[in-house]
């Protein structure tokens, strides 16, 4: 009897381990999509209850409006959200987009980018205020982070501002503070480089600042600003977005008015 050949054994084996490879392949892809699907489902519900113990959730805010110069509707209950966590400093509302957030503030930018506002640990993350900014929202240029994610959530609604359509149709920004209640109008919007320079904070005086925010104007893809000189602070809203490797979206908006929180004489104290 003739023994069989070797090599055609080989190429018969070889299909086979090819096959076990690619189901071994296809298992991980399945877990990492799988534990993706997860996280991203656990931190929505666990910002759900944060927007209830806040009191405003999607048909809370609806009723946001200005009433005999008074902005009604936007009632935080901040001794609520500071049980839950200490380091808020603020809420950031858009209408008529995803963005409806807690913004918290640590001593580093670091934290936050894997942890909610909860404490859990997670890939979505917080949104939070640059550990340099001003804690009551007060200072010149205030910048505040928050993640692209996949599912449309945290900041992903803030990459869609260099289009001039989405850019007009959602100028309007809700901030809150304990002390102070902010509607905001979004001036400008550019993409760049994670190496961009965006984090200044001190300004010897107003030609000083003007001028970086002329900096800044000179990427913009969406602009509305007339006259620098009207812009007495900056908002910057910065997430990651996809144009190219490392880049970045920043959306600027300036103050357009304030108000008093109608929950300010709460006993909640801003912890510096």
């Amino acid at each position: 009897m003739k023994g069989s050949k070797p090599g055609k054994s080989k190429r018969s084996i070889l299909p086979m381990i090819l096959i076990a490879i690619g189901a071994v392949c296809l298992i991980v892809a399945l877990a990492i999509a799988g534990f993706k699907v997860f996280e991203y489902t656990d931190a929505s519900g666990r910002y759900e209850k944060i927007e209830e113990a806040a009191g405003i959730d999607a048909s809370t805010q609806q009723n946001i409006k200005v009433v005999e110069e008074e902005l009604v509707g936007l009632d935080i209950d901040w001794d609520a959200l500071k049980t839950i966590n200490p380091q808020v400093v603020g809420w950031i509302l858009i209408p008529d987009t995803k963005v409806n957030y807690p913004i918290v503030q640590a001593d580093d930018n670091a934290y936050y980018l894997d942890h909610l506002f909860d404490g859990s640990s997670s890939k979505v993350g917080a949104i939070f205020l640059d550990a340099e900014s001003d804690s009551l929202l007060n200072g010149k240029n205030n910048i505040i982070y928050g993640h692209n994610m996949n599912d449309g959530s945290m900041f992903a609604d803030i990459t869609r501002y260099v289009d001039s359509s989405y850019f007009d149709q959602h100028r309007t920004i809700y901030i809150a503070t304990p002390e102070m209640n902010y509607q905001l109008e979004a001036q400008f919007a550019f993409v760049c480089d994670a190496g961009t320079q965006i984090a200044q904070f001190d300004f010897s005086d107003d030609e000083h600042f003007a001028n970086f925010i002329d900096g800044l104007l000179q990427g913009a893809s969406v602009s509305r600003v007339e006259d620098i000189s009207q812009i007495d602070s900056l908002f910057c809203l910065a997430t990651c977005s996809y144009q190219y490797y490392d880049a970045r979206t920043i959306l600027c908006a300036s103050v357009v008015r304030g108000y008093e929180s109608t929950k300010s004489q709460n006993t909640y104290d801003v912890e510096n």
